[in-house]
């Protein structure tokens, strides 16, 4: 709850459980692990980045334990996690069990807390974030690259998740992107590995606006262009400020749209009515000639 009276200078109070036990060992504190693909690949970069520094002999004498948090549903049994998360962790030669999920209130002696390499905020992308996303395709793939160069990103066969288009309203997106020869990419159905070497081959990237959008962060070919679709009531830039950090260049397409969602505008479906899908072939037509 907000302390009586600090609110305007951001001040919270809380009232916090009595720690359960006292952790005497040095942790690093992960902060989220998720079952959502988009946080996997943000949050755990924090992860990795650290684990890459503590060969520094100066910080640890041993390899410290790591203590994290669940969310978005991350089952407590990792035999049950999502296959990209633990390819993610299996990069660094990380169990998934030797992640301690906190549940309840814990004290700890020494926690070490990683900077935040996070591509969010007013800053933009940092060079660090770039830097570890490299080292996981060098340390996955090596140097192996895709053939693919015009990908479309699709979400359609996500049924369950509410962000998806209404009705046929990305069916139509696919039609139109294969007349002009994109091949289309359902992200889910791919190891990491296949989803590092597409991207690295990826001239044009186009799709509805979602964290499949962040997968950009692995392209490499120089000039690599982003045609993003997104609609009105959540235009979130994270994918372009990561197409921008790679050297790429992005055009957005905003689908005037009515958030369905009461809190969460992420968690709304949008429509794409004929009108607005003749002015989408309109503007990818303009974008592809313009980058030919």
């Amino acid at each position: 709850m907000p302390a009586q009276g600090w609110r305007e200078c951001g001040i919270w109070q809380a009232d916090l459980p009595r720690r359960r036990r006292v952790e005497s060992t040095p942790h690093v504190l992960i902060g989220l692990c998720g079952a959502h693909f988009s946080h996997a690949l943000l949050d755990l970069l924090d992860l990795l980045a650290w684990l890459w520094c503590l060969s520094d002999p100066s910080l640890f004498s041993s390899r410290p334990a790591l203590a994290g948090f669940r969310m978005h549903g991350l089952n407590k049994d990792p035999t049950r996690w999502p296959g990209f998360l633990t390819d993610m962790l299996i990069v660094l030669d990380l169990a998934p069990g030797e992640v301690w999920f906190r549940d309840g209130a814990v004290g700890y002696r020494s926690l070490y807390l990683p900077r935040r390499i996070l591509p969010f905020g007013p800053g933009g992308v940092g060079a660090p974030y770039f830097r570890t996303t490299r080292q996981i395709g060098e340390r996955v793939v090596g140097t192996a690259v895709g053939s693919i160069e015009k990908i479309y990103l699709s979400s359609r066969k996500l049924l369950a998740d509410p962000r998806r288009t209404q009705g046929d309203g990305e069916a139509q997106l696919e039609a139109l992107f294969l007349a002009w020869g994109f091949e289309i990419i359902h992200p889910q159905d791919l190891s990491l590995a296949e989803q590092i070497r597409i991207f690295r081959a990826a001239r044009y990237l186009t799709g509805p606006v979602g964290s499949q959008l962040h997968l950009a962060v692995f392209c490499t070919t120089p000039g690599v262009q982003l045609f993003r679709i997104a609609p009105s009531f959540f235009n979130h830039d994270v994918d372009a400020k990561i197409m921008t950090g790679v050297g790429g260049a992005v055009q957005t397409f905003v689908v005037p749209a009515v958030t369905t969602a009461e809190k969460d505008q992420s968690l709304s479906t949008w429509g794409l009515d004929p009108a607005v899908a003749d002015q989408v072939a309109q503007a990818v037509d303009a974008w592809l000639g313009a980058t030919r």
